[in-house]
């Protein structure tokens, strides 16, 4: 059985195509995606960004803690308490063990998700993550589709 964990959005992030602000690139070209720790109050060597789609700033590690090279897909499924898309991570297993470890140690703080360097949502991380993370949210299913894909790097 593997191991899911839940990492609660910290605020509602439109993910509308214009809200995002990501654009579609060539098939040669994927786009580049980064999870980082992230604060929530500013502090020397951190990088302040704005989560698109609303007025929240959180403030980025300058490492990526996982990159696409450690997921090995990413697909839209439904939570079945409350119906809601969410996203279903599964990593390879150096991400497994990269996340394992991150999340163990920073229970309550942020992992920011970073398309082409900007930030698309901030989750809370709530529990150690194994194989599989699930990202939930006030998602449309088109929303969490064009998340998911951007995520797997389909």
């Amino acid at each position: 059985m593997f191991q899911f964990a839940r990492l609660a959005i910290l605020a509602v992030v439109g993910l509308t195509s214009t809200a995002v602000g990501w654009t579609e690139k060539p098939d040669d070209k994927k786009p580049t995606v980064e999870f980082r720790l992230a604060e929530q109050t500013p502090a020397d060597g951190l990088t302040e960004a704005k989560v698109l789609g609303t007025e929240n700033k959180v403030y980025l590690h300058k490492t990526a803690a996982l990159t696409a090279a450690d997921i090995v897909s990413a697909e839209v499924k439904v939570d079945q308490k409350t119906l809601d898309p969410i996203i279903d991570i599964r990593l390879t297993e150096a991400g497994t063990k990269k996340i394992g470890k991150l999340t163990e140690d920073n229970i309550g703080k942020l992992l920011a998700v970073v398309v082409d360097g900007k930030v698309i949502s901030a989750p809370v991380i709530r529990a150690k993550v194994g194989e599989h993370a699930v990202i939930t949210g006030k998602f449309t299913k088109a929303e969490a589709e064009k998340l998911a894909a951007v995520i797997g790097g389909k």
